[in-house]
């Protein structure tokens, strides 16, 4: 990291040069209102509440370039505001992406954006890893990335709010543009590609109706045709103007907390010849999504504050919650109850978050679906903690990192299920970040995504003889699952391997229980037999 120094200063001098918002003054107002949260978290949340009225505010800006320019300008105050030199990094990497995509040739563009925003947030990952083990601050470090309030503290091991964030966002975003632009067709006009459109969904229809006849063979042609489909919906036959790019990479509403929004959504928005009426009952909308949030996050406090992780510095040295020594002194049920409503804690966080974040995507009018409202949805709750299985679960939480994962990794990855599976979580770690608890999860959750496929397939199928025994299935299904969840996250809360392997022996390693009793089902529970056909 030392022989980077020259080039960070360079770039700390840079951003901070280019500095319009006088952060350090934000700062020092809030510190001085003595608030019981750090001063990133306090800017994310005030960034939030002005996202909304600025987004209700937008209706007054022209569609087209001044609503690029409101865009673009309003989420660079907000980046300046919250991360001070930090702003560079997403306005840095989008334009290498644009620059990418407008001089390399569309078949390989994809595949070096891809490399180039993923090592990008590679490289911020491994920079905040080195700035929290270090215990340093170093002179090219963005002075607000460690709160003041958090001092003397000298260190902070794992998540906070900084540039990363958004950086995380942006990966997203430029990825998908990067594929639809190579999905899409030079020259090729909009009536035209809504032509091609329209011949994939007929051949569906028809070999659809062939599959449900009995022939099994064209089940694959199926498969491919539903790849095509969803491609030529979101591929781009040419690339957006810069104003436009940037109006959209730095767009304010979905800046914080996502959601990571197709750049298809951002144009039938903020272009011109918008439908009248296309804003009916956003206002009640907004109002739910901000009031369900704010649940979520003060029960989230609650929960953390009163059943905490522990210091993940001190491991299990810590002198409360889970990883520290009086946790040993708690029964075995005590243990597993504090341990779900931690890990239920932590999961709130994120869900209130996300619920904030579409209330902002939703006040600018993204996420219009028939008065419906939920095409900004990032999470769904009820599905989230209902669900019978890890696939249904897995698409209810943040559900626009889950279908950019599911559309640009699981469904371009050759092979079988379980190395798209593999290949999808990897990706996910990796874009999260590289501490071992995050592979340690989402490798565990993919495991018992695999485990539950066999359960279905050897398992399920001697519950179905009647209603009774199917829905006791279920409901075990629910209750395994939560669970899973629960011990599954933990590495991901507790950051390293050592924490990780403390919070599941202080549990009996009884998270491990289920994905491993799914794996050994095919050698030990053999699949009905299919009945015989009556003639």
């Amino acid at each position: 990291m030392q022989l980077l120094e020259p080039v960070l200063q360079l770039w700390n001098t840079v951003a901070t040069g280019a500095l319009v918002v006088p952060v350090q003054q934000i700062d020092d107002i809030i510190l001085s209102l003595d608030l019981p949260l750090t001063v990133d978290v306090v800017k994310f949340i005030i960034t939030i509440l002005l996202a909304i009225p600025l987004g209700f505010a937008n209706r007054m800006v022209p569609c087209g370039n001044p609503r690029h320019v409101y865009n673009f300008v309003v989420g660079m105050v907000f980046a300046q505001g919250c991360y001070g030199p930090g702003w560079l990094h997403l306005t840095f990497s989008s334009t290498v992406t644009y620059l990418i995509m407008l001089a390399a040739p569309r078949s390989v563009s994809h595949k070096m954006v891809f490399l180039w925003i993923m090592g990008y947030i590679g490289g911020v990952h491994v920079y905040r890893m080195y700035t929290d083990w270090s215990g340093l601050t170093p002179s090219h470090a963005d002075p607000h990335l460690v709160s003041p309030r958090c001092e003397p503290c000298p260190f902070r091991l794992g998540w906070q709010l900084d540039f990363s964030g958004p950086q995380m966002m942006a990966t997203v975003k430029l990825t998908s543009l990067a594929f639809n632009f190579h999905d899409g067709k030079p020259g090729r006009t909009e009536p035209e590609r809504r032509n091609d459109l329209d011949k994939i969904v007929a051949q569906m229809k028809e070999i659809d109706a062939e599959v449900k006849s009995g022939d099994l063979t064209r089940k694959s042609t199926l498969t491919k045709l539903r790849g095509e489909k969803l491609r030529t919906s979101l591929a781009m036959d040419a690339l957006p103007g810069p104003l436009e790019f940037y109006g959209w990479v730095h767009n304010f509403s979905t800046y914080q907390a996502g959601p990571a929004l197709e750049i298809q959504e951002y144009e039938r928005v903020n272009n011109p010849n918008q439908k009248q009426g296309y804003l009916d009952g956003c206002a009640m909308a907004v109002a739910k999504h901000f009031g369900i949030g704010l649940f979520m996050l003060v029960l989230a406090q609650y929960l953390l504050m009163n059943f905490p992780f522990g210091d993940l510095k001190a491991g299990i040295k810590s002198e409360r919650g889970l990883l520290s020594a009086s946790f040993l002194e708690l029964g075995p049920l005590e243990r597993l109850g504090f341990a779900f409503m931690a890990s239920f804690g932590l999961q709130c966080n994120y869900l209130g978050a996300w619920k904030w974040g579409e209330a902002a995507a939703v006040a600018f009018g993204y996420g219009s679906a028939g008065g419906a409202w939920n095409g900004a949805q990032n999470s769904d709750l009820r599905l989230w903690f209902l669900s019978e299985n890890m696939s249904s679960a897995s698409k209810a939480w943040n559900q626009k990192t889950q279908v950019w994962l599911q559309t640009y990794t699981y469904f371009r990855v050759p092979g079988g299920r379980f190395a798209q599976l593999m290949s999808t979580y990897a990706v996910s770690a990796f874009w999260h970040g590289f501490y071992p608890g995050f592979y340690l999860a989402f490798f565990t959750l993919g495991l018992y995504s695999v485990g539950q496929d066999n359960m279905i397939k050897h398992v399920r199928p001697y519950f179905l003889h009647s209603t009774a025994a199917k829905k006791v299935y279920d409901v075990l299904g629910v209750v395994v699952l939560q669970w899973v969840k629960t011990t599954a996250i933990l590495p991901f809360a507790v950051y390293t391997l050592e924490n990780s392997y403390e919070a599941h022996k202080r549990l009996y390693f009884l998270g491990l229980v289920a994905p491993v009793i799914g794996l050994l089902v095919p050698f030990i529970v053999p699949p009905p037999k299919p009945k015989a056909k009556q003639s």
